[in-house]
């Protein structure tokens, strides 16, 4: 929308029939939960439709856009069994109609949760967890505690060597960001620590 716009966003459940319309030969019955995008840019013509969800086909000036962010969206939705349907005229906006099939059965009460929780296997491990991102350590961090296992964090491959030192006779894994900014990698922490340890463990 180069000369500004509005993006509308909606979402809502729907059951589809065996006979009802649809844009994607993905489309098939059944009870589905429908994201629908609805801008009022330029539009797509039926050549630029047929092209729209395909890898770095884009309609964008060169460093403009890659061609990457439908396709990308495509792949996802594909994934969890859904599709997409996409409705676009010149001049009118695009619509994009996303569909992920619905759980067969809702949600449960606390009952239901303290039942699933019993069937999680938990752990009693110690694992060092290597990730640069603050926000993404904490959460890993405080999630695999919530699982049981006693978690060890450093921020870079230089800490994690500090950890190890201190702590490496108790590390059972090693789970590790691949890159870092430390300048070492995550293959470079697996290959020292597995230098000390050969049987160690590591994602």
């Amino acid at each position: 929308m180069p000369g500004g716009g509005s993006i509308t966003l909606s979402t809502r459940r729907v059951h589809r029939g065996p006979n009802d319309p649809a844009e994607s030969p993905d489309a098939r019955p059944g009870d589905f939960a429908v994201i629908e995008v609805r801008d009022t840019g330029c539009g797509m013509d039926e050549s630029v439709r047929a092209r729209a969800f395909e890898p770095f086909f884009t309609t964008k000036d060169v460093g403009k856009g890659t061609g990457l962010g439908l396709s990308t969206s495509y792949g996802i939705v594909r994934q969890h069994d859904g599709w997409i349907d996409l409705e676009s005229s010149p001049g009118e906006g695009t619509v994009f109609r996303i569909h992920l099939p619905l759980c067969p059965t809702p949600a449960g009460g606390k009952g239901d949760k303290r039942a699933r929780d019993r069937d999680v296997q938990r752990g009693a491990e110690t694992i060092l967890l290597v990730e640069d991102e603050a926000p993404v350590r904490a959460t890993v961090a405080e999630a695999l505690r919530g699982f049981g296992y006693e978690t060890l964090a450093a921020a870079d491959g230089n800490e994690a060597e500090s950890v190890w030192k201190t702590h490496g006779e108790r590390i059972d894994l090693v789970l590790t960001d691949l890159v870092m900014p430390s300048g070492k990698s995550g293959f470079d922490v697996a290959r020292e620590l597995k230098q000390d340890r050969p049987d160690l463990k590591v994602i």
